[in-house]
């Protein structure tokens, strides 16, 4: 699995796109890369879209995903929102990652929406109608 992190508004709100299976040891460096972001910028709350269009395979096995996760943990994390599948196994995972975990977690069809449900919950945000990703 490959992985291309950026800001989609700095300090505010990470921009992540997948492609391809994701396995326990591309969790453990997605995370850390995640880590590094919110530690770099000095927002209460930073949070995470992900872009899982060209996601293929995903590891069922919660607990080791809970394990190699550790950004779930981080205090600072806002909402982790995912866009881009409508794949039944991908959000019963999610689904039960996120309600272990306790945090706040939505998912989309489209970028669209999740932009749209991004710019409702938090008010600091700019538009983000107006940023390309």
């Amino acid at each position: 699995m490959a992985h291309e992190i950026s800001w989609l508004v700095p300090n505010k709100v990470i921009n992540m796109y997948v492609n391809g299976d994701m396995t326990l040891e591309s969790l453990v460096a997605f995370s850390d890369d995640v880590i590094q972001h919110i530690e770099a910028s000095d927002a209460p709350l930073v949070h995470l879209l992900i872009d899982e269009r060209d996601m293929g395979g995903f590891p069922s096995q919660i607990k080791r995903v809970l394990d190699s996760a550790q950004f779930l943990r981080h205090p600072r994390l806002g909402w982790f929102v995912i866009y881009g599948t409508d794949n039944k196994v991908l959000k019963f995972i999610s689904y039960m990652v996120a309600q272990v975990a306790h945090i706040r977690h939505r998912r989309f069809v489209t970028q669209e929406e999740a932009l749209a449900f991004l710019q409702t919950i938090d008010s600091t945000l700019p538009n983000l109608r107006e940023i390309k990703s």
